[in-house]
């Protein structure tokens, strides 16, 4: 199913209306595969260019690329399109999931995408926005990121203009116990958990910093929690609502039939409100301000991590309400991966402080 006309105009109409205050706004594009439903995509464009002519657009668009034909690549080009392409890797990676209704891998068709692309960028004179989101799955994830960064420094389209982000694969929330922060329950779940790209950019790199690999972003992104911190001479009585977000003000996510979410990368939780109602703010205030303290507190409150931590609303809800036991797993997860941060943070601190510096003129992600 996909999203009419009528819904996307409409969310752009709530889009002009809630951000009178600033002078750039952002459009993103997901699917499932937005390009199925290219047409609304264009229509879009050219309507909240009419729309928010007094605003600066940026365009994004997350795909697999398989659909994207030169002509796309023309008018995506001509808008300026932040392009995401999702591509595990070589092929023999990226067609381990990634394959058609037929079970054929999609491999070549993303590749034909990504040239598309770059092709219409070098007919205007234009460096590519290009994204590369990159899954990968069990087993053996050390192999596959060396298998990774080998095939991107192949690629004639790859250089330092391409952004990378790197995941593992999302099996969903599951049930699990919570256990104490530094308790004999927690080190044997730890024992089961690990940092697969840490501990493979430790083994592959000996620059602590991952410069040259293409993780590097997602390393930066965990020494500017580090480096952001808040820093006191005294224990702090207070803390933040984790990495949590205020729903529905930096961002909101449309679905196909004009529920509104906290972002893209949430499903399952409950909505903000829709398109055509508004933001339903009682709605918001019950599931995302006070329930979700009510259910965090009894948990927050023992662990070391809580003012570092990033965990927000994902794995926090069943269909219709707070479900935190969802979470717990990924407590251990968190904290793991900020003691991780803490340790590079703190390698390159003593072995290149003024790489440490050039944090300061770096936006947070």
């Amino acid at each position: 199913m996909d999203m009419s006309i009528d819904t996307a105009k409409k969310s752009i109409d709530m889009l002009h209306e809630h951000s009178r205050s600033v002078d750039t706004v952002y459009i993103g594009f997901y699917g499932g595969e937005p390009l199925i439903n290219y047409k609304v995509i264009k229509d879009v464009v050219i309507y909240s260019k009419i729309k928010l002519s007094d605003k600066k657009i940026v365009y994004s668009l997350t795909t697999n690329g398989c659909l994207l034909t030169p002509e796309i690549a023309d008018f995506f080009t001509q808008e300026d399109m932040n392009v995401v392409f999702s591509l595990d890797g070589p092929q023999e990676i990226h067609d381990e999931n990634r394959v058609f209704i037929n079970n054929e891998g999609s491999f070549c068709a993303t590749i034909r995408g990504i040239k598309n692309l770059t092709e219409a960028s070098k007919r205007i004179g234009r460096v590519p926005n290009i994204g590369i989101n990159i899954v990968t799955s069990p087993p053996n994830f050390e192999k596959k990121y060396t298998k990774i960064q080998q095939f991107l420094e192949s690629c004639d389209w790859y250089g330092e203009h391409v952004s990378v982000t790197c995941s593992t694969v999302d099996y969903g929330p599951m049930e699990e116990e919570y256990r104490l922060p530094q308790s004999e329950d927690e080190e044997q779940r730890r024992a089961q958990t690990y940092n697969p790209l840490e501990k493979w950019s430790k083994e592959y790199s000996k620059d602590s910093n991952g410069r040259g690999l293409f993780a590097e972003a997602s390393f930066v992104k965990g020494l500017q929690r580090i480096h952001s911190r808040s820093v006191t001479k005294e224990p702090v009585s207070d803390y933040w609502m984790n990495g949590c977000c205020v729903p529905g003000s930096r961002k909101a996510f449309v679905t196909i039939d004009g529920e509104i979410l906290p972002c893209e990368r949430v499903a399952g939780v409950p909505s903000l409100g829709n398109v055509w109602d508004g933001f339903d703010v009682v709605k918001i205030r019950k599931n995302y301000v006070d329930d979700y303290i009510k259910n965090s507190i009894p948990k927050c409150k023992e662990c070391w991590a809580v003012n570092l931590c990033s965990l927000c609303y994902i794995n926090f809800y069943d269909d219709k309400e707070a479900y935190p036991n969802y979470r717990n797993s990924d407590c251990v997860k968190e904290r793991l991966y900020i003691e991780d941060d803490l340790i590079r943070y703190h390698t390159i601190l003593e072995k290149d402080a003024e790489y440490i510096d050039t944090l300061n003129s770096m936006d947070l992600i």
